[in-house]
């Protein structure tokens, strides 16, 4: 691995483990985000900061437009399952906005599908693959960072997760999302390659 690998590598550690992370958490299948306008930048020293300040997130009231009234058709080609399709899920779906993704802002993981029965306690697990080498884990317990999301009831559910993007990526970049109730891994689907945009590939 050359040094100026070793050094890109580095940094996006460091970046990841304050700003590749959700910053807020909206569950009960009536939410949206309203996240500000063209131009907004993220600095990767205040990233968390500036992030949550720009999030405005607002109860969708029944009836309402939401994102996945008209989602665009080549979002699924961008996840499939890990394995096997789990049994606790149906109809479950997975939706990035923007993309591709731009480095150095923030981006939505909306989820949505139907639980058969009610989640407890949810903790997300993300495995990010970095030009195949380099590997990033970071789990993040959903329930106790939102209070009020837990328990999910059974039935129809959307969750949306905000995260921030270093400025520099060495992309494209795969990421294995695990959705973990307890100690017992319920469903794990699996991003990517997803693109980068070309601002992000300073190398």
């Amino acid at each position: 691995m050359s040094l100026r690998t070793r050094i890109a590598a580095l940094f996006l550690f460091l970046a990841l483990s304050s700003a590749f992370c959700p910053f807020s958490v909206l569950g009960q299948k009536t939410e949206d985000v309203d996240q500000k306008e063209e131009g907004f930048e993220i600095a990767s020293t205040k990233a968390h900061e500036e992030a949550e300040e720009a999030q405005i997130f607002i109860t969708r009231p029944g009836g309402s437009s939401s994102i996945w009234d008209n989602p665009p058709e080549s979002h699924r080609d961008l996840w499939r399952w890990c394995t096997t399709q789990p049994s606790l899920i149906e109809d479950f779906d997975i939706l990035l906005d923007p993309y591709p993704l731009r480095p150095g802002r923030n981006f939505n993981l909306h989820l949505r599908g139907i639980l058969k029965e009610a989640l407890p306690d949810l903790q997300l697990r993300t495995l990010i693959v970095l030009s195949r080498f380099i590997r990033i884990s970071h789990t993040r317990n959903l329930c106790a960072e939102n209070p009020g999301l837990c328990p999910l009831q059974p039935g129809y559910q959307e969750l949306t997760i905000t995260y921030a993007i270093p400025p520099v990526i060495p992309g494209p970049i795969t990421v294995d999302a695990t959705m973990i109730v307890g100690s017992k891994e319920i469903a794990c689907a699996r991003m990517g390659p997803l693109q980068i945009s070309a601002s992000g590939l300073g190398f």
